[in-house]
């Protein structure tokens, strides 16, 4: 059983049996969540996207925001769903109003590329300096690729490095390459 926990505990919010601390339904909502990332990665389960969207689904309308950008990535790439930008634009919608930094990145990333969207940069741009803020890689990554190219923001190698390097810091491989990239400029 431990090892059960230990290995998929990234992956999943703590569920404290202190009541006085969180309400049930939070704990609900937890619980939930995690039988959603259960069922999506096939742990200790048959992997099955249907049953994780009914997971996250519950958790979701209880406000948990790991289980609305879960949601979010469903309806984006059509996993046990029928690909839907509107649906994955809502539900990312309500995690980034909750500060949750991955679902204010992928609002940039559906800006950025157009998804369901009229691409703006500046939009973009906006979601990943949010995201950025709380250490997002991939949006620091994608924030100073921004500022690289000039899109929805001034040209501005230093504030592009700036931002690829904090994610290349923190190991992402994306932001190493273009680190590589921007030096042969």
């Amino acid at each position: 059983m431990f090892s059960f926990f230990k290995k998929i505990k990234d992956n999943l919010i703590p569920i404290t049996n202190d009541n006085k601390s969180i309400e049930p339904e939070l704990q609900d909502a937890k619980a939930q969540f995690n039988l959603g990332v259960m069922y999506e990665n096939g742990l200790e389960v048959t992997h099955d996207y249907k049953e994780a969207f009914k997971w996250f689904s519950l958790s979701a309308k209880q406000g948990c925001a790991d289980a609305q950008n879960n949601l979010g990535v469903m309806f984006e790439h059509g996993l046990g769903v029928v690909q839907d930008y509107a649906h994955a634009l809502h539900w990312y919608q309500l995690a980034a109003a909750q500060e949750d930094a991955t679902g204010q990145y992928n609002l940039g990333v559906m800006y950025e590329n157009s998804l369901g969207v009229v691409q703006d940069y500046l939009t973009a741009a906006l979601w990943y300096q949010l995201a950025s803020a709380q250490g997002h890689s991939d949006a620091q990554n994608n924030l100073g690729n921004l500022y690289y190219e000039g899109q929805g923001v001034p040209q501005d190698d230093e504030e592009a490095l700036k931002w690829i390097e904090l994610a290349a810091e923190q190991g992402n491989s994306l932001a190493q390459a273009n680190l590589e990239k921007m030096q042969v400029r």
